[in-house]
Formats: structure tokens, sequence, C-alpha cells
């Protein structure tokens, strides 16, 4: 199921990691109303009356592919900005050492959304 390539982490919203969470451990919609207290509760109730655009199913793929790619693009983002903190915080203290650590381990969210963007530009000359 593409559900299933969701991850927490892209939620950033407590309320909707919340509700993501819920919708994961359980067995269907009516379980994980029944799970949640009244202010996930509302916040359920307001994401499920938003209208959304009639899609077939292939233009629904679609969308989902490209809001997937989005969170992840979101995510690797939030994690450079903190990997960026923490080098300025680390170079600050003069502590070389961790920076070259912290600069290492900051390479995989810039390779990662290199390439996410580089399957955007392919998909785009593609299509």
């Amino acid at each position: 199921e593409k559900g299933e390539q969701l991850l927490p982490e892209y939620f950033e919203g407590t309320e909707n990691r919340e509700l993501f969470l819920a919708w994961r451990d359980s067995p269907g919609m009516e379980m994980v109303r029944h799970s949640l207290d009244v202010n996930l509760g509302e916040h359920l109730d307001s994401l499920m009356t938003r209208a959304l655009p009639p899609l077939n199913a292939r233009e629904l793929e679609i969308a989902f592919d490209d809001c997937l790619r989005r969170l992840e693009e979101q995510r690797l983002r939030r994690l450079k900005a903190i990997e960026e903190v923490l080098i300025s915080e680390a170079e600050s203290e003069g502590d070389e050492e961790e920076v070259r650590a912290l600069l290492e381990k900051a390479l995989a969210p810039s390779a990662q959304l290199r390439q996410l963007f580089l399957a955007r530009k392919q998909e785009r000359k593609g299509a």
C-alpha cells in the first residue's frame, strides 16, 4: 500500500503526526476515531471535510507520488537546517573534530536532496 511509504518524520506538526501514527497503527478509520482525544478528533474532522479535486486513479497516484516527494524534500531540508545550526555552534565553540563529524553527517541529506532534484528533472524531460 502506498501509505506504507510515509514516515512519521514527514509530519512536522504534532497533531498531524499523531493522526498519522493512529492511522498507521489502526485496522480502520473507525478505530482511529475511537483512539483519539477530543482535540485530535476535531482536527481529523477538519481534515476529512476538506474538499479535494476529483481525480481518477492515475491522477490520484501521480498526486500521491508528488506529495510523497515533497514531504521527503521538506524532511531533508529540515535535517540540513538542523545540521547547519549544529555546525555553526560547534564552530563557535572551536570544536574542529565535531565540525568535521557534523559536516560528514550533513552530506547525506544534501546528497538525497540532489537525487530528488535529479529524479524530478528526469521525470519532467520524460513527460
